[in-house]
């Protein structure tokens, strides 16, 4: 994610809505790699044509993330986060599932004697314990 898009905002120098000062994204002569489309610390020189990023962008280390293009807008770094957040989701309810359902497995027949045996206390205990 894009620090500067918040710090801007919370400094009062730009708004959501306006997005000028970081859309649409700009990487120096086309090509996407760090380098290319993340601006310098400084800032650039007056007359030098200075890269633009958005919300997405890229990290030293890491590289462009999957979803990031250049000349994006706006609405399509909002439709990627949408989308990475839907990936997200799915791929969590699925290891959930995947989790309760390896535990129900393993619990039954044997174990779940033992761990009845285990728990087996007074009731009154277990509320005081709980």
């Amino acid at each position: 994610a894009n620090k500067d898009v918040t710090k801007t905002i919370a400094k009062g120098k730009g708004s959501c809505d306006s997005g000028d000062k970081f859309y649409p994204v700009f990487c120096l002569g086309g090509e996407v790699g760090y380098k290319t489309c993340v601006p310098p610390k400084g800032g650039c020189e007056d007359g030098e044509e200075c890269p633009k990023v958005g919300l997405i962008t890229c990290d030293k280390d890491a590289g462009c993330p999957a979803f990031f293009q250049d000349g994006a807008s706006k609405k399509d770094d909002m439709t990627s986060g949408a989308v990475c957040f839907f990936l997200a989701l799915v791929i969590l309810i699925g290891c959930l599932i995947g989790l309760v359902t390896l535990l129900q497995k393993m619990l039954m027949g044997v174990s779940t004697r033992i761990i009845y045996k285990a728990t087996n206390v007074n009731g009154y205990l277990a509320m005081l314990i709980g």
